[in-house]
């Protein structure tokens, strides 16, 4: 069930990134101009544009003056919080594995357990 709900999520924050994309490409402006224009950094209107970045209530007007197309429901759909997504087949690679074992459990973990650990991951990771 949670892969399902984690897929329709991420389907629906494409469609919602494609759109807003769309918008962007339509006004003809790049991430710089809109920056110019609505006294934001560069960064932050790309993070915006795709959906990595929540609309604050005051930066909304600022951005419907740069990109007068957008959609009243885009704009309430920046407004929320976005949702972080990772690829599944990255926790699978080692050393990612591992780091994230040390984060996880390093703390729980007695000191000559983490320096084993600590060895392992450098190990793994350490080109010889």
């Amino acid at each position: 069930m949670c892969v399902c709900i984690c897929s329709e999520m991420e389907q629906n924050k494409e469609s919602t990134v494609a759109r807003l994309q769309a918008v962007k490409h339509k006004s003809g402006k790049s991430y710089n101009q809109l920056a110019e224009e609505t006294g934001l950094t560069n960064v932050y209107v790309a993070q915006l544009l795709r959906r990595q970045a929540q609309l604050k209530p005051d930066t909304a007007p600022l951005l419907l003056a740069a990109l007068p197309d957008l959609p009243d429901d885009l704009v309430r759909e920046m407004m929320r919080p976005p949702l972080r997504s990772y690829d599944p087949n990255l926790i699978q690679d080692p050393t990612v594995y591992r780091y994230c074992l040390l984060l996880l459990c390093g703390c729980s973990l007695c000191k000559k357990r983490l320096d084993f650990y600590l060895k392992l991951w450098w190990k793994s990771v350490s080109v010889v």
